[in-house]
């Protein structure tokens, strides 16, 4: 995986005019996280009162001598932690726009390394004022997140029909096919093929949890049933481990642990 190099940081590039600036005014830089939380706290506003310099220069006024600094990458559990809010990887939230969330979500992976945010501080009079400042693609992102918790909460509130679940769950999971897939792509894959032009208008999250449930408590235990059948009437029959596992198309291992039952 590519990661953005530093000399392509404009934040980075920010970090170093900061420190400059501040030098030149004559604070102490202290480097590191400022937020407390019996601190009252007050957040600068860039529409009304200007830039970062601005805000140094209202430090100045009021003879600040620390000013507090702070700058941080992206990374990529920002990316995990915002694909796990939408529900990618839980059958029982996912919505059937979610996956063109999912890629722009993902798409941020390129910017894994560059500096997201810088955050200046200084305390006067007992009040800590603090400036933030954030990429112009790590707003975007954020607002994408944003916007993902958002369809989340309201897949939640929306209702489901039940019967509609059912029909299509217990169809789902007693396809020959179910078994054998690999993925929750692969069983969303069979779905869309089951219902054809239905399937846009489906409960798409509902219907993968109940299938899965149907499954493991239903189909899986009638299907091993019959499996371990017909291994033990092939073994009766003089064949070996490895002639069963070829003739019913499992492993080899799966053949000794249902004869072992």
């Amino acid at each position: 995986m590519s990661r953005a190099h530093k000399t392509t940081d404009p934040l980075l590039t920010t970090v170093e005019e900061i420190r400059a600036e501040a030098e030149k005014l004559g604070f102490t830089v202290f480097y590191g996280w400022t937020h407390g939380n019996d601190e009252t706290t007050v957040y600068w506003n860039p529409e009304h009162g200007g830039s970062w310099k601005d805000f140094l220069a209202c430090a100045k006024s009021l003879d600040v001598r620390i000013l507090y600094l702070s700058w941080a990458p992206f990374e990529d559990f920002q990316i995990d932690d915002a694909l796990e809010e939408l529900g990618r990887n839980s059958v029982g939230t996912e919505s059937p726009g979610s996956n063109s969330l999912v890629g722009e979500i993902e798409g941020y992976r390129k910017q894994v390394g560059l500096t997201a945010t810088v955050e200046m501080a200084f305390k006067a009079d007992g009040i800590l004022h603090i400036c933030e400042i954030q990429a112009d693609w790590f707003k975007e992102f954020e607002a994408i997140t944003d916007k993902a918790a958002e369809e989340k909460a309201a897949i939640k509130e929306q209702p489901v029909d039940k019967v509609l679940v059912n029909q299509w769950a217990e169809r789902l999971a007693t396809h020959p096919s179910y078994g054998t897939c690999k993925s929750n792509d692969q069983r969303e894959y069979l779905l869309e093929k089951l219902a054809g032009k239905e399937y846009d208008t489906l409960p798409l999250g509902h219907i993968m949890g109940r299938a899965e449930t149907i499954y493991q408590f239903e189909v899986k235990p009638e299907v091993e049933k019959q499996l371990r059948e017909q291994a033990r009437v092939l073994r009766e029959q003089g064949l070996n481990m490895n002639a069963i596992a070829l003739r019913l198309k499992v492993s080899k291992e799966r053949i000794s642990g249902l004869l072992a039952e």
